[in-house]
């Protein structure tokens, strides 16, 4: 977490403060690179268990710039992944346990 830059802070304010609507300030961070890479690092960290690889990286932030995936998407599949399987041990139930700590940070009941 980085604190605002002064220039984003003044350039935003005034854009709130002459009428920009919220939503549009919203809808431009949340298609920033910054913004981008930080979900994709997030995903891999908390459903990997790892941080991104180069190649990685590169395929999910062109899967989301162009528009076939989501930041969301990149959770998903990766709790489809052999990765994430092997990770829970490779058990149906080693996997859903897995599955319910990392989702709802909970064990499975």
């Amino acid at each position: 977490l980085r604190e605002v830059d002064p220039s984003g802070l003044q350039t935003w304010s005034a854009a709130l403060a002459g009428g920009t609507p919220q939503p549009a300030l919203v809808s431009s961070l949340t298609r920033s690179e910054e913004y981008v890479r930080l979900r994709i690092a997030q995903a891999y960290r908390e459903v990997l268990g790892r941080e991104p690889d180069p190649t990685g990286m590169v395929h999910w932030y062109g899967a989301i710039t162009s528009g076939t995936a989501t930041v969301d998407d990149v959770k998903r599949r990766f709790y489809d992944s052999a990765e994430y399987f092997q990770r829970s041990g490779g058990t149906p139930e080693g996997y859903i346990d897995l599955l319910y700590r990392t989702m709802f940070e909970r064990p499975a009941s």
